[in-house]
């Protein structure tokens, strides 16, 4: 998937959405790799503004990543501010349970 991604930002006629961005946050998240999600989420920011919203199941997912790499302090500051219905609370403490 990268090796594909980094061949098509070649072409000048390929734009990058930060729709696209979100699905790789997504995708690098559920793949366990923390690192990359939260650049593809900065890179969203920049974009879109610090004000845009993810929804809730790349929250969760990113949550769920963070409290399973041991940074639950950092889970509960990326939950700071954003509302989750019972729902996704209750999926969240699933993927971690």
């Amino acid at each position: 998937m990268e090796a594909l991604f980094e061949e098509l930002k070649k072409s000048p006629d390929f734009k990058i959405s930060s729709g696209i961005h979100a699905q790789l946050l997504d995708c690098y998240a559920y793949n366990g790799k923390l690192d990359e999600a939260f650049d593809q989420l900065n890179i969203i920011k920049q974009m879109e503004g610090e004000n845009f919203s993810l929804d809730e199941s790349k929250i969760v997912r990113i949550v769920t990543l963070l409290i399973k790499s041991s940074k639950l302090e950092e889970a509960l500051r990326f939950l700071e501010g954003k509302l989750l219905n019972y729902i996704s609370l209750f999926c969240l403490l699933y993927y971690i349970f």
